[in-house]
C-alpha cells in the first residue's frame, strides 16, 4: 500500500475531527507550532503528533514507510503490554481505521504521550549536573536487566526512544520489538547505526539484539558522568559519545582514546574494543560485559582483569593503540563515508541524506528524522509580531530558495553559550539533522543547537566554527553569500504578505529620492489659470458665480502641491469679477431707484 507523505499527514491533523476514526482522537487538538501548524515528531517509520484533550494526552504515529506484518506485530505488542503495566513502557494501541486522507483510511498507533525529554535532551540540558547524569547509569542497567527477565528486546535502543520522565527511564517506540511470540517473524529494523554492531544485519532476530547497543549507552553514560566536558566535544544529537565509524576504525577513533584516558574507564574501553571485534551472535549482555565474564580477540581487553584488579596502577597511553583491522565479513556491515562527507541514507535507523535544493524530495520527508546537505544563502534575524527573536538560514538565494533552518529562543542560547555565531555559516555547505517540517510549502528544520551542524569537510559545527569577535550586531536584514538585501525573509515567509517581485527589486535601487523630479511633469499644464476668460466671457450668467467658487478648493488642492503661487494668483482673480459685479448691481439698482422717484415726483 503506497503510503501518504509527511506534508499530507500534517494537513489531515490539523482537523482531528475528520481525519481519525478513533473517538476520543477526534475531540483533541494537536500540539502546533506558533503559527497554527501541527508539529511533527520522528519516531522511526513515522511522523508522529502529540495530541491532547482535557488531562489525557496520545502520540499518534502515522506510518512513512511499509513495516512488515504490521497488524501482526502490533497485536503481539499489545496483548503484551496489557499484561506488564511496568513503567517502563506505555499504553500502545494499533488503530487500522486511524486516519483519513483524500477518503482513504491508513493504519496508525495510538500509545500513551510520555511527559519528559529524550535521553540525549536531558544530558544536554543537565550537563552540568554530574550527579543527575550519574543516576542515570543504575536506572538504565535496571531498565536493560528488566527487558532481559522478560526475554524481550527493544529491538532499537537508543537516545531517541528512552524518555526520561522524573528521573525514570521510560521506553517508546516498539517498531522493532522482538517478543517470543513474533520469533518466525524477520526483523523490519536493525537499529540506529551509532548504536549498533558492525556485524549486525536483518538476520538476527532474538532476545540478543540490545546486547551491543545497551553496553554502547552504558559507556557513553559513564563517561559523561566521569567527564562532563567530552558531551560538548562529542554530541551531535545523533548519538551518546560514539559514532558508527567509531565501532569499525578503533584505532583512530578519538573518543575512544579519550576514554582509555580516564582511570575509572581504561578497564571498560579494552573490553569494548574487544566487543567491536566479535561476531554479532557472541557480543555478551550488559553484565557479563561489566562483570567481563566473556572472551574477546588478543591486542583489544586482554589486560581488563588485570586493570580491575590494580585500578591505581597507571592509566594506559592517550595515544592510539594498535589494533588488528575488523574481519572482512564484518567490515563490510559499516562502510567509511567518503572524506568530508557523511554517510548516506541507508536501513536499520539510519537517517535519510537529502539534497537541501530539492523541494519535492524534502517535502515527501515531512515528519522524519533526516539529514539534509546544502549550502547557506541568507541569515535573518527577526522579532516581528513576536517577543523572541528568531533566526532564520536559507539554502538557496531569496526568493527562490528551497529549505529554512529556524533557530528560537532556546537555539539561540545553546549556540551563544558554545560559542558559535550562526552567522559563519552564510557561504558555507553544512549537513543538518532534526525533523522536517513544513510551512506553506516551504521545507523547514528546527535547530536545537550547533552539535545538529556539521560543516562538510570539518568536524562538529561547536569545533569548526568561531565566533566572529568583532561581528557587528544584526539588525533585523538579510546576509547573502556574495550579495545584501534589505528584504525580510520572515516577513515574506511567515507573514502572509504577497509582495510582487518589481517591489523587491525596487528597495535597493533606492527610487524614492527621484520622485520629486516627476513634479515637473506633473504641473506642466500651467496655461490652465489662462482658461480663466473663456470662463469669465459668458459673465451674463451671475447664478452661477457660487458654483464656480464652490468648486474653486479642487483645482486649488491640486495646484497646492505644484505651485502655491499660481494659486494665490488664481484666487485673486474671483474676487476681482466680483467686486466689479457687485459695483454693476449697486449702479444698476440705484439708476432704478432715481428713475421711480423721479417719475413719482413728476405725477
Amino acid at each position: 500500500m503506497l503510503l501518504p507523505r509527511g506534508d499530507e499527514y500534517v494537513a489531515a491533523v490539523q482537523n482531528p475531527r475528520t481525519a481519525f476514526g478513533d473517538v476520543e482522537l477526534r475531540d483533541c487538538a494537536p500540539e502546533s507550532d506558533q503559527f497554527g501548524i501541527p508539529k511533527p515528531y520522528s519516531g522511526g517509520f513515522t511522523a508522529t503528533f502529540h495530541l491532547t484533550h482535557q488531562s489525557q494526552e496520545w502520540a499518534v504515529r502515522c506510518f512513512t514507510r511499509t513495516i512488515s506484518d504490521l497488524q501482526e506485530r502490533y497485536a503481539a505488542i499489545d496483548h503484551f503490554l496489557a499484561r506488564n503495566t511496568e513503567r517502563c513502557f506505555v499504553g500502545t494501541f494499533y488503530l487500522s481505521k486511524g486516519i483519513r486522507i483524500a477518503a482513504q483510511w491508513y493504519p496508525i498507533i495510538k500509545m500513551q504521550w510520555v511527559k519528559g525529554e529524550t535521553l540525549n535532551a536531558f544530558i544536554g540540558k543537565n550537563i552540568g549536573d554530574a550527579g543527575r547524569i550519574k543516576k542515570l547509569v543504575p536506572e538504565f542497567r535496571g531498565l536493560v536487566q528488566r527487558l532481559q527477565h522478560l526475554k524481550i528486546a527493544h529491538g532499537d535502543l537508543q537516545h531517541g526512544n528512552i524518555v526520561v520522565s522524573d528521573g525514570k527511564l521510560v521506553l517508546i517506540d516498539y517498531d522493532g520489538m522482538f517478543l517470543p511470540k513474533l520469533a518466525r517473524l524477520r526483523t523490519n529494523e536493525i537499529g540506529h547505526p551509532n548504536y549498533q554492531h558492525p556485524g549486525r544485519n536483518a538476520a538476527y532476530y532474538d532476545a540478543s539484539v540490545d546486547h551491543f547497543s545497551s553496553i554502547v549507552i552504558y559507556l557513553g553514560l559513564r563517561a559523561i558522568s566521569e567527564a562532563p566536558k567530552l558531551w560538548g566535544k562529542y554530541d551531535d544529537s545523533e548519538n551518546i559519545l560514539f559514532r558508527a565509524e567509531d565501532f569499525v576504525d578503533l584505532a583512530r577513533s578519538a573518543v575512544l582514546r579519550e576514554l582509555s584516558a580516564l582511570p575509572a574507564l581504561s578497564s571498560d574501553v579494552e573490553k569494548f574494543q574487544g566487543v567491536c571485534k566479535l561476531p554479532f551472535s557472541e557480543v555478551p549482555d550488559l553484565e557479563t560485559f561489566i562483570a567481563g565474564r566473556f572472551q574477546h580477540p588478543e591486542g583489544a581487553g586482554s589486560h581488563a582483569a588485570a586493570a580491575s584488579a590494580a585500578p591505581k596502577a597507571a592509566p594506559p597511553p592517550a595515544g592510539p593503540k594498535t589494533v588488528p583491522p575488523p574481519a572482512p565479513a564484518r567490515a563490510v556491515a559499516v562502510s567509511a563515508p567518503p572524506k568530508g562527507v557523511p554517510p548516506s541514507a541507508g536501513p536499520g535507523g539510519q537517517n535519510a541524506l537529502l539534497d537541501g535544493s530539492d523541494v519535492e524530495l524534502l517535502r515527501r520527508h515531512v515528519g522524519q528524522r533526516v539529514d539534509v546537505v546544502g549550502s547557506v544563502a541568507y541569515y535573518h534575524v527577526s522579532g516581528k509580531g513576536f517577543s523572541r527573536p528568531l533566526v532564520l538560514l536559507n539554502f538557496g538565494a531569496y526568493p527562490d530558495h528551497t529549505f529554512t533552518l529556524v533557530l528560537r529562543d532556546r537555539a539561540l542560547k545553546a549556540f551563544r553559550s558554545s560559542g558559535v555565531d550562526p552567522q559563519v555559516l552564510v557561504g558555507k555547505r553544512i549537513k543538518v539533522s532534526g525533523v522536517m517540517a513544513s510551512y506553506k510549502g516551504k521545507p523547514q528544520m528546527e535547530v536545537e543547537g550547533p552539535a545538529q551542524i556539521q560543516v562538510l569537510g570539518g568536524g562538529m559545527a561547536a569545533q569548526t566554527l568561531v565566533s566572529r569577535p568583532a561581528a557587528a550586531p544584526v539588525s533585523g536584514s538579510h546576509q547573502q553569500a556574495g550579495s545584501g538585501s534589505p528584504e525580510s525573509v520572515f516577513d515574506r515567509l511567515y507573514g502572509g504578505r504577497a509582495v510582487s517581485p518589481d517591489a523587491a527589486k525596487a528597495a535597493p535601487t533606492h527610487t524614492l529620492p527621484p520622485r520629486p523630479a516627476k513634479a515637473p511633469p506633473v504641473h506642466t499644464p500651467t496655461p490652465r489659470p489662462a482658461k480663466a476668460p473663456p470662463a469669465r466671457a459668458p459673465a451674463p450668467r451671475p447664478a452661477k458665480a457660487p458654483p464656480a467658487r464652490a468648486s474653486a478648493p479642487r483645482p486649488a488642492k491640486t495646484a497646492a502641491r505644484q505651485a502655491p503661487r499660481a494659486d494665490r494668483t488664481r484666487k485673486k482673480i474671483p474676487g476681482v469679477l466680483v467686486g466689479i459685479f457687485v459695483v454693476v448691481v449697486l449702479g444698476v439698482i440705484g439708476w432704478a431707484i432715481w428713475a421711480l422717484v423721479s417719475v413719482t415726483g413728476g405725477f
